[in-house]
């Protein structure tokens, strides 16, 4: 029997300076995920063209990871900006797929996902998501509601910034993944983020998150929805936080600037 494979697909854009992305990839690096070695896939949208901070990004994560243990970076894709992280997403798992095996394990994140904060980061999300077999994804979150624009449905659906699945439960998006056309924020959070999950539902598979454990939601779930957005209230210890989790409270991004600080990683990227 073939072991299971473990990919990491990292989605980012090079109109900043990327300082998220150093952070997040200097945090992979230093945080051991529980599992055997990862196979890592980055994709940056050129919102410019071949600017000095993606040269600069590029040219520091291919020694970062070079000889790393349990780090391998296998690709670094670029394209344009349309479907931001959906186009990525769609990128990085046609780019993954000509690799992985059925049983391999595909953990996706953006620059939004602030993180890991602590090890076993990958193992973590696999024992959440074999907690129930019919899953199909399983995110740090998960918002019941679609957005308000839409007249605020109960439409539950796995928050994008940071999530797992497998291979298997993932192939059938190879030709029709959601999200990829669109440029309009809430265009993409209804036709991208939310009808992701949509899809994975209308399959008979289920979704679960890091934040509510005991959470198996399928397509026949109904319950009372929060009011507030998930991913900026959440009230668990997480390897991944959201931005505007840690623009709200920052407390906890004080205590995690200070973590990382005595791990050198603020002073490595300054």
């Amino acid at each position: 029997m073939n072991q299971e494979a473990y990919y990491l697909c990292y989605a980012t854009a090079n109109e900043s300076k990327m300082w998220s992305d150093f952070r997040n990839m200097l945090m992979i690096s230093h945080h051991a995920p529980g599992v055997n070695k990862i196979k890592l896939f980055l994709a940056i949208s050129e919102v410019n063209k071949n600017t000095k901070s993606e040269q600069l990004f590029e040219k520091w994560v291919r020694k970062l990871f070079r000889d790393h243990p349990f780090i391998e970076l296998v690709r670094i894709l670029r394209k344009d900006n349309k479907g931001r992280d959906f186009s990525s997403y769609e990128e990085l798992h046609k780019a993954v797929s000509n690799h992985a095996t059925d049983n391999d394990y595909l953990f996706f994140l953006n620059r939004s996902a602030y993180g890991p904060f602590y090890k076993n980061w990958y193992s973590a999300y696999i024992d959440q998501y074999t907690k129930y077999p019919d899953v199909g994804l399983c995110g740090a979150t998960i918002n019941l509601m679609t957005h308000k624009s839409q007249g605020a449905v109960f439409s539950p659906h796995v928050q994008t910034y940071a999530f797992l699945t497998q291979m298997k439960k993932f192939d059938f998006l190879l030709e029709n993944f959601p999200g990829t056309e669109c440029t309009d924020r809430i265009e993409l959070i209804v036709n991208g983020e939310v009808k992701l999950s949509r899809k994975i539902l209308e399959r008979n598979m289920a979704l679960t998150c890091m934040e509510n454990s005991e959470w198996r939601i399928d397509a026949n779930t109904v319950f009372e929805a929060p009011e507030k957005d998930p991913k900026e209230w959440v009230q668990q210890k997480h390897h991944f936080y959201h931005r505007k989790y840690l623009r709200r409270h920052w407390s906890s991004w004080l205590s995690i600037r200070r973590k990382l600080v005595l791990l050198g990683i603020v002073r490595t990227i300054v």
